[in-house]
């Protein structure tokens, strides 16, 4: 699979700097969204297939391949989200403290990630013993189950860390994470939690979510004011027409600042679409 976008020039000049590295990491962001919302899927089922864990091995690692591919000393080469992401980050912190040498160093992060590992297993399990699925495996933690994995982010201001875990009580599933960062002069800090089913009632099940941050000022365009605190809650419904199909409504809002898979502006957040059920 690929894909592909286009935008004018003179719109992206317009924009911050910041703003301006965001759109070089915009590809790799969203494979790692598709990758985050098909492990919640296969934590809450227990299981995965196959065929799963060849589509999270091209989404969870698009990041870590597209940046360990970089030649080191290719930094100039602006024909490459990764260079010019390199490039737009020490441009911004006034430095060239970040290379294409030290990023796939920090990206090395990725493949601490225990799904990483049972997605390549299914693959081989069901090319040599013919079965679909594997089981997923759990940290028991009294009456909590839970699945940490480590992440690197490619904010605009700079690498972060992020420790994240699935975890499940009785029937309640969810996910969190801590994410931060050392960079130039600034920290940046941030924590979230999920839930897409704290509520459910036959066909309709409720969700929500929230997150915190403290970082960088992202400023837009030519303005001169920004925020170095920010929050984002929504709330998601999701109504079972089918046995395998559906529709979910997602209402939420978020302050200015970066939040993988959310716009950077202060946005008032609509979303509604269709959900289909499968395995």
């Amino acid at each position: 699979g690929g894909g592909s976008t286009s935008f004018l020039l003179s719109d992206f000049n317009q924009l911050s700097p910041l703003e301006q590295v965001a759109v070089s990491t915009a590809g790799m962001e969203a494979d790692e969204i598709l990758a985050h919302r098909l492990s919640k899927k296969i934590y809450k089922r227990g299981s995965l297939d196959y065929r799963e864990g060849i589509l999270y091995l091209m989404t969870q690692h698009d990041q870590t391949l597209y940046v360990r591919g970089v030649r080191d000393g290719d930094e100039l080469n602006s024909g490459n989200d990764v260079t010019s992401y390199i490039s737009g980050v020490n441009a911004y912190q006034g430095s060239e403290e970040l290379t294409a040498k030290n990023l796939k160093k920090r990206a090395l992060i990725n493949y601490i990630d225990p799904l990483t590992y049972l997605s390549v297993w299914s693959w081989w399990n069901y090319a040599h013993g013919a079965e679909t699925s594997v089981d997923v495996p759990y940290l028991p933690i009294g009456d909590l189950k839970v699945l940490p994995r480590l992440r690197m982010h490619l904010a605009p201001y700079g690498t972060e860390y992020a420790v994240q875990s699935f975890g499940s009580y009785y029937d309640l599933n969810g996910f969190a994470y801590l994410r931060f960062g050392n960079n130039g002069d600034s920290n940046s800090y941030a924590v979230g939690f999920e839930s897409d089913d704290f509520w459910s009632d036959g066909e309709l099940t409720l969700g929500g979510r929230m997150d915190l941050w403290s970082q960088p000022p992202i400023k837009s365009g030519s303005a001169t004011e920004s925020t170095k605190f920010g929050v984002h809650a929504s709330v998601r419904g999701d109504y079972q027409l089918w046995e395998d199909f559906g529709l979910f409504a997602e209402l939420g809002a978020k302050t200015r600042g970066f939040l993988p898979g959310e716009p950077l502006g202060q946005e008032v957040i609509l979303r509604l679409g269709v959900f289909a059920l499968s395995y």
